[in-house]
């Protein structure tokens, strides 16, 4: 698992200690990135279900100015700041990582230090058959902390249905099993 473009492009990543972290695949974090353009330069980026935290690093090796990464699970939590150390980035204050419950996090809207950061792209990528994926996408219907016009994109199996309330899908790719719905806030 590497970084694939920009400032690390070509940077290993540290792999996940064990099974159930699912990775988003090269080849579909750099069609996502492409198709992202230069808007992952546009403001920050949240990564949810981080996992190995390599879609935020990515965002940040293109030029986001801000990241953040929120990850319930004790390894793969580990195994971002492991990622981040090896990139050389654990001081670095363009990086927040938190470790904590996805559900519990965008209830409290990120209070704290940090919380009028506001995000211009959002990447979901939760188990598969996430029960939860719904709710969570209604708490970010609802998030004061999205910016005008902001993305949403949610990586999913191809055999899940994912109700997504008060969200409209203006794109979705599909990469063998994985699919990648972009959404945006509906206007009323």
């Amino acid at each position: 698992m590497r970084i694939v473009s920009g400032e690390f492009g070509g940077r290993r990543l540290v792999n996940p200690p064990r099974r159930g972290v699912r990775p988003t695949a090269e080849r579909v974090r750099a069609a996502f990135f492409d198709a992202l353009g230069a808007r992952v330069e546009e403001g920050a980026f949240l990564d949810l279900c981080a996992g190995t935290g390599a879609m935020a690093l990515e965002a940040l090796s293109r030029g986001a100015p801000q990241v953040t990464l929120v990850e319930k699970d004790r390894s793969a939590y580990r195994t971002i700041l492991d990622n981040v150390a090896k990139l050389g980035l654990e001081h670095d204050a363009r990086i927040r990582v938190a470790h904590r419950d996805l559900g519990r996090w965008l209830g409290e809207e990120r209070e704290g230090p940090g919380r009028s950061l506001r995000f211009h792209t959002v990447y979901l990528d939760p188990p598969y058959d996430e029960r939860r994926l719904g709710q969570w996408l209604e708490q970010l219907s609802h998030a004061s902390f999205l910016m005008e016009g902001a993305w949403i994109a949610v990586e999913c199996s191809g055999r899940q249905v994912v109700e997504r309330p008060g969200l409209i899908e203006f794109r979705r790719r599909v990469y063998g099993d994985t699919v990648i719905s972009m959404l945006t806030l509906e206007r009323g």
